[in-house]
């Protein structure tokens, strides 16, 4: 069970002790429905203090509201659940892009060494020139995959090549 199915049920399982902040504590929705179905001319239960009517009619009423957001949650636990397969997807995604970027990584270095003069300059002869332009193109998208997978925050994973 994820951590926000675990809040929707705890959300459940507490929806009559409903806090008001700086007004009232504890069961407070329990309360006030039990006060309202209260019927005096029948005996209080010893463990609760109430009444039969008064427990059933707190306990239809909390059943209601459930009912009522039953299909919220549900829609909530179907997004968590699709949001959750679709990270899965981003990080098999950024797996393959990262592999794929180490690759051409690999065969640009191999491209540029080939084309590169004494001085480190690119070659300028006409012959070459479209291993220039592919050079240069790789090394642009080697550097947009580098900056999208790894951006610069304290807390990304270095990049394979770095």
């Amino acid at each position: 069970m994820t951590d926000d199915a675990k809040l929707i049920e705890r959300l459940d399982d507490t929806l009559g002790g409903i806090t008001v902040p700086d007004l009232m504590h504890g069961d407070n929705l329990a309360i006030t429905l039990c006060t309202a179905y209260d019927n005096p001319d029948q005996d209080a239960d010893e463990e609760t203090g109430w009444t039969p009517d008064a427990i059933s009619g707190m306990e239809a009423v909390l059943a209601a509201i459930r009912a009522h957001y039953a299909p919220a949650f549900a829609r909530l636990t179907a997004l968590i659940a699709e949001n959750e397969r679709l990270q899965g997807g981003i990080k098999a995604r950024d797996a393959l892009l990262r592999a794929g970027c180490d690759l051409l990584a690999g065969e640009y270095d191999n491209l540029k060494a080939s084309i590169t003069m004494p001085d480190g300059s690119l070659s300028a002869n006409p012959l070459d020139a479209w291993a220039v332009e592919k050079v240069a193109a790789m090394e642009d998208w080697i550097a947009s995959v580098k900056a999208t997978l790894y951006p610069a925050t304290p807390t990304t994973e270095a990049s394979h090549g770095e």
